[in-house]
């Protein structure tokens, strides 16, 4: 079911005057539960919504945000800086080094940092060319980060990438809007 739904409202952006581009966080696949524990947040999540988006044929452009010559690793950092404490980043970043876990539900793994960067780099390319006006974006990342607040990771999320690239939109002169599609079933 939200297959389906992802897909509609992907074909719907796709058909409008301007071609959908992918905006895909490749490092994702370095954010990954302990071994041996179960989780349902793991890179397949992402695997099964790129296949689904590539076989309905709805992006015109596919880029990868670990290529980004718009935003640097020091740019999602300062993205990141807008919204999130930076003892929570430090934190964050501290964790990802070993692995760990802040709650029962949000784990971080050695690679965790390295992909929010570049989850924090696919969507700040993707508001930036929406805001720009080359039409719509989507960013395909994960950890899901709109659970995460300024001081705590929670519900999957280590940050909120969504809320940082708004900020770094709007703290460039953009006027910007969120729709959070949070899909539980």
């Amino acid at each position: 079911m939200a297959r389906a739904r992802l897909l509609h409202v992907l074909a719907l952006l796709a058909h409008g005057a301007t071609p959908l581009t992918i905006i895909e966080s490749t490092l994702h696949k370095l954010h990954r539960p302990p071994p041996g524990q179960r989780h349902v947040e793991v890179p397949d999540r992402l695997e099964t919504a790129k296949a689904a988006i590539e076989s309905a044929s709805v992006a015109a452009h596919w880029l990868e945000a670990k290529n980004s010559t718009t935003t640097t690793v020091f740019d999602a950092v300062d993205a990141l800086k807008r919204v999130h404490a930076v003892e929570h980043l430090r934190e964050v970043q501290a964790m990802s080094k070993t692995g760990g876990g802040f709650d029962t539900d949000t784990y971080c793994a050695p690679g965790s940092w390295e992909a929010v960067l570049d989850g924090t780099r696919a969507w700040c390319d993707a508001v930036k060319l929406a805001a720009a006006g080359a039409g719509p974006a989507f960013a395909l990342a994960r950890p899901a980060g709109h659970h995460a607040t300024r001081d705590v990771a929670m519900g999957f999320g280590l940050v909120n990438y969504a809320a940082a690239a708004a900020a770094a939109a709007v703290d460039a002169g953009a006027s910007v809007g969120i729709l959070d599609w949070d899909v539980h079933h």
